[in-house]
């Protein structure tokens, strides 16, 4: 009886070293990357084009200029969920705005609000602009019929 437990028991911790070194020796799978994505609008909540969004995560450092519709978009791979990073948004006539979020939390869409200085001249044509939330297709002028129906004066 004293025999089979000691077997038993020998069988046991066995088992429990094989699986602790086996967990030990295999390495963990890397992070999956996530999509840090978002909108970047005024106070009015009107889209803000050509805006310059930075992301700072330990030893990554990229950044953006933000699109017609106000979008950005970071992809980050090979980070801990718990590590820390952070996006900053930046414009011309606007005060800077940061996020710090972990890598988890950038997974999902954010939106970041400027907010205008008063009293600052309007930034140069082509570099801010406010887009209304609500998209609209504008038709593209055609050129040609626009041609045939100008008046030519001599």
């Amino acid at each position: 009886m004293k025999k089979a437990l000691i077997t038993i028991f020998v069988g046991v911790a066995t088992a429990i070293l094989i699986f602790v070194i086996k967990r030990a020796l295999t390495p963990d799978p890397p992070p999956a990357a996530i999509v840090a994505d978002g909108q970047i609008l005024d106070n009015n909540r009107q889209l803000l084009e050509n805006v310059n969004v930075h992301l700072h995560l330990l030893t990554m450092d990229e950044s953006q200029v933000s699109d017609s519709q106000g979008r950005y978009k970071f992809s980050v791979q090979g980070f801990k969920p718990t590590d820390i990073g952070t996006i900053t948004a930046e414009a011309s006539g606007y005060k800077r705005e940061s996020l710090n979020l972990s890598v988890q939390d950038m997974s999902v869409t954010h939106s970041i609000v400027l907010t205008a200085i008063p009293n600052t001249p309007a930034p140069p044509t082509g570099l801010v602009i406010a887009h209304p939330a609500i998209a609209q297709y504008v038709a593209r002028p055609d050129a040609k019929r626009l041609a045939k129906a100008t008046v030519k004066f001599p």
